[in-house]
């Protein structure tokens, strides 16, 4: 190497480390930016110019070469829209880190150029930015522009920064909508049961109103009641909380994944009232009352519904009505409010909400059960019949400060429920299988016509059962934030507390014939329940230290204390000469105490543990970038239980020290690519009370006794995701996903089963050899000279191992294992012309299991899946939707579950001219051929359930809408 270039290297070397020296100088200075009349954050447009504040120069600082550049920010160079939880995060500029004057000009276009003083005193040894004040801007001058009519096609979904953002208006949807139906055309957008929102696999765990929360924690809310109409478009982003914006930059475990619903213009302001009412044949109605009084700064929302059509199923969705969902006969009425407001500079904010729902369920089932026996196999067929009320009554309210450099939160919750359950079953157990139905087997067995099953009968067993509960839980909790002075770290606390109290009374009456010995018995048990008491405790504090402007390292250490009562008493009311009536108490009841299954326990517990986050984003050449992050928590429990059951009066203590991670991995994005390599480790506790070595017979056909020596289990996972999106014309996404999950020491329920009786008595144990590998793949693509044409497919893969303990007579119990291995592909095709659509899809299923035991007979079941949805614009403003499925079974033991049926649902609708009002006439199962049948399958056996679904019906409702704005003034 000759001098020259020695010397060139070594000038170079200089250079970079004076130019990142000279940077390390610099102070950044952030501030928030909106305009005067809504509000709204700007970005894209705007300058800011840092000047001296006596001679009015512009002030020069060190770029990144270490020239003199002008103190300037311009936010057409780059995108400023990150969310957190004001809106959007700062934007700033560069200042010499020394005491100093300056003006700082702040323009927009067609606004008003603000000056904003900055005085610089004294400057902390690692702080190496500052928060001002949010600046307001407000309106220059107006003008009015020449009309101009432009016509281009609608984009159905874009990219803005980190925000993916659907266009409500691209989406053809059937007059009378509801929010569900516009999120399920979403491309790469699925709702599960519960209102679960996953968009390209990954869940959604907030979904949003306008940027704020909507009666939190339940999504269906929303989901049925807000009217598709009112949606300008639906943005899906990363949302971060107040952490971060103390801390000025994106805190990996400060953000959540959400879905925000922005509404158009016309309905940000003012009032919304969406009424429907319906009703049809088979005795279905429904109704609807949606109502919310909407401003920039405060909303009021007052919802309503009653219906027994067990949800909001429209014809023409995708998966409007499937064999797997909706069970059941339910009769729903709920009732809401949820309010917020804001002060105008967002220094403080409450919100909350209230509901109460009451439900009323009719559930029938048959079960066709295969035990899975060292021995040989057991058949069990089962009928039951279940009838519930359920009352929900819940509350919860919160308010937050958000004064500068500091946060506040206090939060209020108060849950009720009484549910009342009564229904019965009946049963029967066999030594070889039938290919006679489960109802046929039954019905001859109950008429007495059994000359055909009696010889390989095992049992039969009929159950009643009544259940009244009330439970009542209250909680609250604060938690606070505050920036370090003259420090970029934060500091906080948090504290909460909860009280959960449980009271119930159940009467249970169980008839048993065995077989082989001739023998019946007959249980009438009632079971009081109380006092159930728990609460429990939990403080903390934060210390958040950004070590740099790329990382940094929270530790959480905090304490939680726990503490409960508990009394159940057993009463056998067939020892009374006379037990009255079922489900009401004989005045002698007392006198039936059975102590030996009446138990009592006291159980306290204190965990310290300490929590770790330590997340590193480090930018790389070519908008390239790498983020490690670890997680976990060093914890130390103590625990003791004090438990009273006959003569047996234990007192458990138990101390354990485990450690758990959280996730720890590596996140690499480069251009449109995103890799994930993520591991979690999660500690199952042993529960106490099942370290009591007693025997519970309150179910005779079930028993159950204690382990004293189990350990706890710890389940791992290891996870890789492999994303991509393009963007543009012709846009389309891709992601794979791999995951890895085993189980350490599982606690698993094992039993030994009695084939004289049927009887199982159960033991908790641990076991080894629990582990499931998944893998997915998703594409959706847009194509076609207009985008006219999109396509989805979904393939994935499990293959898994379920370990368990089971024993067979005298025998004792030993390690069984199954494994399953199950393949599916889904395929959508979707065909759009103006407002017009069809759609193409189907899935196929196909599971396969096989075990370890001698004579295990290894078998495989596969769903198919497939059909068209479609929606058609007709002249004078009617709208005809419809999807029509078939459904085809093979491979269950039940030959009536083996069928192909075919559901067909279709919708006519007509708005009437005006825009208020909307009528329509819905046809449900119009082949009358819908079932619910559900498969599972574990080391302990086979489970194949038919339950009952609501019978074809067609149903007649209208809907008005209003909308009233506020007069301009």
């Amino acid at each position: 190497m000759t001098t020259k270039r020695l010397a060139a290297i070594v000038i170079a070397c200089c250079a970079t480390i004076f130019a990142a020296s000279a940077q390390q100088q610099m102070l950044t200075i952030l501030m928030h930016v909106k305009e005067g009349f809504g509000n709204t954050y700007l970005d894209k447009g705007l300058t800011m110019t840092v000047t001296d504040a006596a001679t009015g120069d512009t002030i020069m600082i060190p770029g990144a070469d270490g020239k003199p550049v002008p103190a300037v920010f311009d936010a057409s160079q780059r995108y400023v829209g990150q969310h957190w939880s004001t809106g959007v995060y700062p934007v700033d500029v560069k200042v010499p880190r020394a005491k100093g004057r300056y003006i700082i000009l702040v323009s927009y276009p067609e606004y008003e150029t603000e000056e904003v003083p900055l005085v610089i005193e004294h400057i902390g040894s690692r702080e190496n930015e500052r928060k001002l004040p949010d600046v307001t801007l407000y309106k220059a001058r107006s003008r009015k522009l020449d009309e101009v009519t432009v016509t281009a096609s609608k984009v159905k979904f874009y990219h803005k920064g980190d925000t993916l953002v659907y266009n409500a208006d691209a989406f053809s949807l059937a007059h009378g909508s509801m929010l569900d139906a516009l999120v399920e055309q979403l491309p790469g957008v699925e709702i599960r049961d519960g209102g679960q929102i996953y968009v390209n696999g990954k869940y959604v765990e907030s979904l949003m109103l306008n940027g704020k929360d909507f009666f939190k924690g339940d999504n269906t809310l929303m989901l049925n009641n807000l009217g598709a109409y009112t949606v300008k478009d639906i943005a899906v982003y990363d949302k971060y909380g107040e952490t971060s914006r103390l801390a000025n930059r994106q805190l990996e475990n400060d953000k959540k994944y959400v879905m925000d619903v922005r509404l158009k213009k016309e309905y940000a302001k003012g009032y919304i009232l969406n009424l429907e009412a319906g009703g049809g044949t088979s005795s279905r109605y429904m109704g609807r009352l949606f109502g919310m009084w909407f401003t920039n700064r405060s909303r009021l929302t007052l919802i309503g519904a009653v219906n027994n059509v067990n949800d909001s199923r429209q014809p023409g969705k995708t998966n409007s009505w499937t064999m797997t969902r909706t069970p059941g006969d339910f009769r729903t009425k709920t009732g809401g409010l949820d309010y917020m407001v804001s002060a105008e500079d967002g220094k403080w904010e409450a919100s909350g909400n209230t509901t109460i729902e009451h439900t009323r369920a009719l559930n029938t089932s048959t079960t066709d059960r295969t035990n899975f026996l060292s021995g040989g196999d057991t058949y069990e067929r089962i009928m039951s019949r279940q009838l519930g009320h359920d009352l929900k009554i819940s509350t919860s309210n919160g308010f937050s400060l958000k004064p500068e450099g500091k946060s506040l939160h206090i939060g209020q919750s108060l849950n009720y429920r009484k549910d009342d359950q009564r229904g019965g079953s009946f049963s029967a157990a066999f030594n070889r299988e039938f290919e006679e139905s489960t109802r046929k087997i039954l019905e001859y067995i109950y008429s007495g016509q059994t000359v055909s099953f009696s010889d390989h009968l095992i049992n039969t067993v009929i159950n009643e059962n009544l259940h009244r509960g009330h439970t009542l839980e209250a909680g609250g909790n604060v938690s606070g934030d505050m920036r370090v002075p003259y420090s970029p770290d934060l500091l906080g606390f948090f504290a909460s507390g909860k009280y959960k109290e449980k009271r119930y009374d159940d009467f249970r009456l169980y008839d048993i014939n065995f077989a082989e010995t001739g023998s019946s018995t007959v249980d009438n048990q009632y079971i009081r329940n109380r006092p159930d008491r728990e609460h429990e405790l939990n403080a903390g504090i934060t210390y958040n230290y950004l070590y740099s402007p790329e990382g940094s390292l929270e530790v959480k250490p905090c304490w939680t204390y726990m503490h409960s009562r508990r009394n159940s008493a057993l009463y056998r009311l067939d020892r009374l000469s006379d037990a009255g009536m079922f489900g009401n108490l004989p005045a002698d009841y007392e006198a039936a105490l059975d102590p030996d299954q009446s138990n009592v326990s006291h159980e306290y517990s204190n965990t310290a543990q300490a929590i770790l986050f330590w997340m590193h984003n480090k930018k790389l050449p070519e908008s390239k970038q790498l983020m490690l992050t670890a997680s976990g928590a060093i914890k130390v429990d103590w625990r003791h239980l004090d438990y009273r059951q006959g003569a047996t009066n234990s007192a458990i203590s138990r101390r354990d020290a485990e450690i758990e991670i959280g996730q720890a991995g590596a996140t690499y994005m480069a251009g449109t690519n995103t890799f994930k390599l993520l591991y979690n480790r999660h500690i199952d506790y042993v529960p106490l009370n099942r370290l009591v070595d007693i025997t519970d017979s309150r179910d005779p056909m079930n028993i159950f006794r204690g382990a004293p020596s189990l350990k706890n289990a710890a389940t791992n996972g290891l996870n890789f995701q492999w994303m991509k999106m393009v963007w543009g014309r012709h846009r389309w996404s891709e992601n794979v996903d791999l995951n890895f999950r085993w189980i350490d020491n599982a606690l698993v329920s094992g039993y030994t089963y009695d084939p004289a009786t049927g009887v199982r008595t159960y033991s908790m144990y641990n076991t080894s050899g629990n582990w499931q590998g998944t893998a997915s793949h998703g594409f959706n693509k847009n194509f076609g000279p207009t985008d006219q044409f999109s396509v989805g497919a979904n393939t994935d893969a499990t293959y898994g191992k379920s370990a368990d303990m089971v024993g067979y007579g005298e025998a004792a119990v030993e390690r069984t294992w199954v494994k399953n291995l199950t393949l599916g592909q889904g395929l959508k095709l979707t065909y759009m012309k103006g407002r017009n659509y069809i759609t193409l899809n189907g899935r196929v299923d196909w599971r396969d299991t096989r075990g370890n035991r001698d004579g295990f007979n290894n078998f495989s079941a596969t769903t198919l899946q497939y059909g068209l949805t479609g929606l058609v614009n007709l002249p004078k403003s009617i709208t005809l939707s419809t999807d029509l499925t078939a459904y085809t079974r093979r491979g269950y033991s039940d030959p009536s579950l083996n069928t192909t049926d075919v559901v067909w649902n279709a919708r006519i609708s007509y708005a009437i001219p005006g825009g208020k009002w909307v009528i329509m006439l819905d046809g449900f199962d119009l082949l009358h051929q819908l079932s619910n049948v559900s498969y599972n399958v574990n080391a302990q056996g086979r489970t194949e359930t038919y339950t009952n679904v609501l019978p074809r019906y067609a149903m007649l409702h209208v809907q008005y809408r209003l909308n009233i704005q506020p007069k301009k003034r």
